[in-house]
C-alpha cells in the first residue's frame, strides 16, 4: 500500500512539473503580456469579433489567396460593399500582417476608400527582393475600406437614407482569423500599417499579441503615429461618437484620456504591459496628408507635435521604440522601401535590423538629410 501511495505521489509530482495545471498553461501562453493587461482587454471584449466572419468566396490570385466575407457576418466596407482579405503562404514560421491605407470618414469630412482592393499591394516589407529581410515571410494583407482606421464599430445613418458602416474592428478581426488559421504557429510576427493602416496598428498590435501570445512581436507604423490635433477637438469628438473606438481603449491608459488625448499614448501603455514587442515609427516630418489634410496642422506645428509626442515614448523605452523620420511633406515612406536612405541608413536595412535585434543599425533616427 505504501509503495502504491509513493508511486501515485510520484506520478502527481511529475505531472505537476511536466504536465502543468490549466492555470500554469494559461500563464505560459501569456508570457509576454501582463496578466493584468490581459484581464483588462478581456473585460473590454477586444476579441469579441474573432471567429465570427463567414467566408463566401475563396479565389487564387497568383501566389495570393483572396477571401470574401458575408457582410451580414460583420466585415463590410464603408458604404456596404463586401470586404475581402488576402493571405500568402511562403512556408515560413514568420508572418507579417499588413494594414493598407486609404483616408478616413466622419461627419464634416469624408475622403476614404469605399471598396476593398482586389489585389495585394506588395509594398514595404512585402516587397519580393533578395535585399529585403522580410521577403520570405508569410503575408496577411488587410485592405482598407471602413473609413475608421480599423478601429470603428458603428453604423451611421446618412441624411439621404444610406448607411455608413464603420466596421473596422470586424474587418481587422477577420484578417486576424486568417492569420490564426494559416499561420498560428508563427514564431515572429510583424504588424505593419500604412497611413490609415498605420493608425490601425494601435488596435492591431494588441490583437496580434492575443493571437500570437508567444511570438516575437514587431510593429511598423508608417505615416500614422497616432497624432491628433488638440485644436480640432470637435473633429475628435465626432470621431469618438461615430467610430466608438474609445470602447477598446484600456482604462489603465490614463494618458489616453478615453481617446481624446494623443492616440500614440497607447504605444507606451503596450510597451509597459508587453515585454517582447518592438515598435518602429516611420514618417515625414511635415506629412502633407496626415499632418495637414486630415489633422489640419500647419506643417511646422505638425513636425513639432510629431517629434514631441513620439519622443516621449522613445525616451521611456529607448531599446524598444525607435523612429525613422525624414524631412519633407511626402506621405508613406514604404513606397520607396528599397531605395530611401536617411543619414546613410537604408529604410529596408533599418527595419530588418529591428527584427534581427541589430541595435547598431536599428537606432532612433531623426534624419537631417536624405
Amino acid at each position: 500500500m505504501r509503495s502504491l501511495i509513493r508511486s501515485s505521489a510520484l506520478v502527481v509530482l511529475l505531472c505537476l512539473n511536466a504536465c502543468g495545471s490549466d492555470d500554469d498553461e494559461d500563464q505560459r501562453s501569456t508570457t509576454y503580456l501582463s496578466p493584468q493587461a490581459r484581464r483588462e482587454l478581456e473585460a473590454l471584449g477586444v476579441e469579441g469579433y474573432r471567429g465570427k466572419a463567414r467566408i463566401t468566396e475563396t479565389v487564387s490570385k497568383g501566389d495570393a489567396t483572396r477571401v470574401t466575407y458575408d457582410p451580414a457576418s460583420g466585415p463590410i466596407c464603408l458604404w456596404g460593399e463586401p470586404y475581402g482579405a488576402f493571405y500568402i503562404d511562403r512556408g515560413s514560421d514568420k508572418t507579417m500582417l499588413l494594414l493598407d491605407g486609404g483616408g478616413a470618414c466622419w461627419t464634416g469630412f469624408c475622403a476614404a476608400t469605399p471598396e476593398a482592393e482586389e489585389t495585394v499591394s506588395l509594398m514595404g516589407p512585402a516587397v519580393q527582393d533578395p535585399g529585403n529581410y522580410f521577403s520570405d515571410w508569410n503575408v496577411v494583407f488587410a485592405p482598407y475600406c471602413d473609413g475608421s482606421v480599423f478601429s470603428g464599430d458603428n453604423e451611421v445613418a446618412q441624411p439621404d437614407g444610406t448607411t455608413r458602416y464603420h466596421h473596422g474592428r470586424q474587418n481587422l478581426a477577420a484578417a486576424f482569423d486568417l492569420a490564426a488559421e494559416h499561420f498560428g504557429h508563427s514564431k515572429q510576427v510583424l504588424v505593419g500599417g500604412f497611413s490609415a493602416g498605420a493608425y490601425g496598428t494601435l488596435p492591431a498590435m494588441i490583437a496580434a499579441r492575443l493571437v500570437f501570445p508567444e511570438a516575437d512581436l514587431f510593429i511598423m507604423n508608417d505615416s500614422g503615429a497616432g497624432i491628433q490635433n488638440p485644436a480640432q477637438g470637435a473633429d475628435t469628438e465626432t470621431r469618438l461618437a461615430e467610430w466608438k473606438y474609445d470602447e477598446v481603449i484600456p482604462p489603465s491608459c490614463t494618458a489616453c484620456d478615453g481617446g481624446r488625448a494623443q492616440l500614440s499614448e497607447l504605444f507606451s501603455w503596450f510597451l509597459k504591459n508587453d515585454s517582447n514587442v518592438r515598435i518602429s515609427i516611420l514618417g515625414y516630418y511635415r506629412d502633407g496628408v496626415i499632418g495637414v489634410l486630415f489633422n489640419k496642422f500647419e506643417p511646422e506645428e505638425y513636425e513639432r507635435v510629431l517629434k514631441t509626442e513620439t519622443g516621449k515614448h522613445a525616451a521611456a523605452y529607448p531599446d524598444r521604440f525607435k523612429r525613422y523620420m525624414v524631412p519633407g511633406d511626402k506621405h508613406v515612406l514604404s513606397s520607396d522601401w528599397l531605395t530611401i536612405t536617411a543619414d546613410g541608413v537604408k529604410l529596408s536595412d533599418w527595419m530588418g535590423a529591428m527584427a534581427q535585434g541589430n541595435d547598431a543599425v536599428w537606432k532612433d533616427l531623426l534624419a537631417t538629410g536624405m
